[in-house]
Order: C-alpha cells, then structure tokens, then sequence
C-alpha cells in the first residue's frame, strides 16, 4: 500500500512538472545520472548499462526539448516516472548504506509539488482534479515573461526549465555526498521545501504589485 501511494504521489507529481521545456525531462536526465553512479559503484553492470542507453536516448530528446521540438506527454511522464520510482526502490533495497531519504532528496521536488497543490486546492476550495497554472514553475514564467528578458516562448520556458533543474542539481550533488546521513538528508529536504514555499509566495504576491 505504501509502495503503490508512493508511485501515485511521484508519477502525478512528474506531471505537475511537466508544463515548461526541459523541466521534468531535465530533471528525469539527472535523477538518471545520478542512479547510474551509484550503480557504477555498487557494480551493478546489468541496471548500469540500462540506466546509460536510457540516459544517451534522454538527452537528445533533451536538445530537441529545449527547442520545443517535441515533449514527454502524459504517456512519456508516466512511464519514465514509474521506471524511476522502480529503480530507486531497487537501490535502497540493494545498498543499505544508502540512506531512504537521499532517494527522497532526489525526488522531494515533484513528491511536494503534487502535495503542495493538493493543500493550496483544498484550502482554496478548488478541485483537485482539474488543471490550474499555479504552480511554481508557471508563477515564474508569468513573472519572467512580464520582465520581458526573453522575448521568445519557447526560449523563456526552456531557461525556466533549466533555472529549476540547476538549483535542484545543487541539491542533489550535496545530498549525494552525505547519501548514508539520514539527519542530514531530512535537513536538507526541509531547507528546500522552505526555499519552494518562499519563491512561491514571493511570486504569487508579485502578480498583485
């Protein structure tokens, strides 16, 4: 039951993700990264080798991504999402020396970005079942594009895609070095989920200035 609430909570929070280039495709290439050096290290030659020609195919589909040439779509966030979820749980099973919270770290984003909308919803007494463009990554492109730093769509989208998976790499690559601290996973965790909720009020209180 937790396994299945997990995979529920992570895939639709992908899709949350997935609303301006290179975001959520971005951020499925350094997940990746990621898990294939842990494999690399724990000699795993078998899901090595899978991660690799996944990561190889990734970015490609990542260039043309930030051309807005193509997109994941549903189907493509699923399934990635799913397929991500699997491998981490395999790695947390397989390697005890990885704390459960780094795999948390390296997911928290999408996981609090579908909790995130689920309260914002309930309290706003808005369904949680139809779309809306308040998320973070949207609140940030209005914000940019009323700037008018990039006059192109689709160059801004990508930039506010890129933007986000730079901080997050940050985040990772910390969360990686301290991957068997529980304590300092969760401290981390905590520090980013603060940073989230204060861009976002700072953008959403920016719309009314």
């Amino acid at each position: 039951v937790i396994i299945s609430f997990f995979f529920l909570v992570l895939i639709n929070g992908f899709n949350f993700i997935d609303g301006v280039n290179n975001l959520c495709s971005l951020n499925f290439l350094i997940i990746l990264i990621f898990l294939f050096i842990f494999s690399k290290d724990q000699k795993l030659l078998i899901l090595s080798n899978e991660i690799f020609t996944l990561i190889i195919f990734l970015f490609v589909f990542v260039i043309y991504n930030f051309f807005g040439r193509n997109f994941l779509g549903d189907g493509g966030v699923y399934g990635l999402g799913f397929f991500i979820g699997y491998l981490c749980i395999i790695f947390t099973s397989l390697d005890d020396s990885i704390s459960p919270y780094f795999i948390a770290n390296l997911l928290w984003y999408p996981a609090f970005e579908n909790l995130f909308s689920i309260i914002r919803r309930t309290l706003g007494r808005r369904k949680n079942y139809l779309p809306d463009n308040k998320h973070l990554h949207q609140l940030l492109f209005i914000f940019l594009k009323n700037k008018r730093w990039v006059e192109k769509k689709y160059l801004l989208s990508s930039f506010i895609g890129i933007l986000i998976n730079l901080y997050l790499f940050v985040g990772y690559y910390i969360g990686y070095t301290y991957h068997s601290e529980t304590y300092f996973q969760i401290i981390l965790i905590f520090i980013n989920i603060n940073i989230y909720l204060f861009v976002y009020y700072k953008l959403e209180n920016s719309k009314d200035d």
